[in-house]
């Protein structure tokens, strides 16, 4: 059942969630899309003479374990094809080895 005081699933299929991931910049949009909807739903359907506050009807990712509001991020799994040519797995390992000094640092 969708409602979106409990929460609603979004499955995204087809190239997009063939990794089971989604990139950052589709999630923002489709976080923005879905925004915009619900606050024009918000517009015309409450009645004119009630007073509205549309920072009632934000939406929020939910769903993160009990006790923690901390989201998963990952390096993409998808694979790019362009004119590089680097070894984009020694690549990603080095940048992963970076972040990991910093955060040890941190």
């Amino acid at each position: 059942m969708i409602n979106l005081q409990t929460g609603i699933p979004f499955q995204i299929e087809g190239e997009l969630g063939k990794h089971n991931t989604l990139p950052i910049e589709n999630l923002i949009e489709i976080g923005q899309n879905l925004q915009e909807l619900v606050r024009q739903l918000a517009i015309a359907n409450i009645s004119d003479a009630e007073a509205i506050d549309l920072n009632q009807f934000k939406i929020e990712l939910s769903d993160f374990r009990p006790g923690s509001a901390i989201p998963v991020f990952m390096l993409t799994p998808r694979e790019f094809t362009g004119n590089l040519t680097g070894d984009v797995k020694k690549q990603k390992q080095i940048v992963n080895n970076a972040f990991v000094e910093i955060m040890q640092f941190s």
